[in-house]
C-alpha cells in the first residue's frame, strides 16, 4: 500500500453514504475566522507582492479563470510567482490574467519557490471564502478545459456540489500524481464521506505539510 493509499484509507472510507444535506457554502463561523484573521494574511500577501515589486518582477498579480461552483465562472487571485508570456496583461503588466489550460511555471527566484511550496501565493482566495465564493475545505475550480474532460461520460464533479476549496483530499496527496479522473473520484469520495471531522482533519493535514516544507527549506 502506497503512502497515499494509506492517508487516504485514514480520512475517508471508499463506500461511505453521502450526508443527506451538504452544505455548499463556507459555514458563518469560518469565515468569522477568516475575517478575524484577515489582518495577519493580508499582511503577508503585502509583503509577498512588495518582496516582487523590489526585485523589478512583473506581473505582481495572477487572476486564473476559472469553473466555480455549478459551473459558474470564477477568477481565482494568486500572488504571481512566475510569467507567462501566452497570458494576458493588465494595468501596466501588474495583473496577469490567465485563461488557458494550467502550464507548468518555470518559478526561478528562491522567494518565489518558498512561497509555493508554502502556499503563500495562493492567500489571496481567502478573500472569495470571505465573499462566499469559495470555501476553506472542498474540491478545487478548474479550468473549462479540465471541466469538459472530466465529465465526458456525465460524470458529476465536486463542484456541481460545493463551492470550491483552498485545501481539499486531493491536494494533500501526491498532487502531480493524479490524472483529472483520478481528481474527480477523490473530490466525490471527500463529499461522500463530508462531515466537520474531516474538514478539520484535512485543514491540519495541510498546515502540518506546510509546516514539514518551512523546516526543511
Amino acid at each position: 500500500m502506497t503512502d497515499d493509499e494509506e492517508l487516504i484509507e485514514s480520512l475517508v472510507s471508499s463506500d461511505a453514504t453521502r450526508p443527506v444535506v451538504v452544505s455548499p457554502a463556507e459555514s458563518v463561523f469560518w469565515r468569522m475566522v477568516v475575517a478575524m484573521t484577515s489582518p495577519l494574511w493580508l499582511g503577508i500577501v503585502v509583503v509577498a507582492i512588495a518582496n516582487r515589486a523590489v526585485r523589478g518582477q512583473l506581473p505582481l498579480f495572477v487572476l486564473h479563470e476559472r469553473v466555480g461552483f455549478r459551473r459558474s465562472p470564477l477568477r481565482v487571485p494568486k500572488v504571481a510567482t512566475a510569467a507567462v508570456a501566452s497570458n494576458q496583461r493588465r494595468c501596466a503588466g501588474l495583473i496577469e490574467v490567465a485563461t488557458g489550460a494550467p502550464v507548468e511555471l518555470e518559478v526561478g527566484g528562491r522567494s518565489d519557490l518558498w512561497m509555493r511550496s508554502m502556499g503563500v501565493d495562493e492567500l489571496p482566495q481567502l478573500a472569495l471564502v470571505l465573499a462566499g465564493k469559495m470555501r476553506l475545505v472542498g474540491p478545487r475550480p478548474v479550468t473549462q478545459s479540465e471541466l469538459d474532460e472530466m465529465i465526458e461520460d456525465g460524470a458529476e464533479v465536486g463542484i456541481d456540489v460545493l463551492h470550491p476549496g483552498m485545501v481539499g483530499l486531493w491536494q494533500v496527496l501526491d498532487r502531480h500524481g493524479y490524472e483529472l479522473d483520478e481528481r474527480r473520484q477523490l473530490d466525490m469520495v471527500m463529499i461522500d464521506n463530508w462531515s466537520g471531522r474531516l474538514r478539520r482533519q484535512l485543514l491540519r493535514l495541510a498546515a502540518r505539510q506546510a509546516l514539514a516544507r518551512l523546516r526543511s527549506g
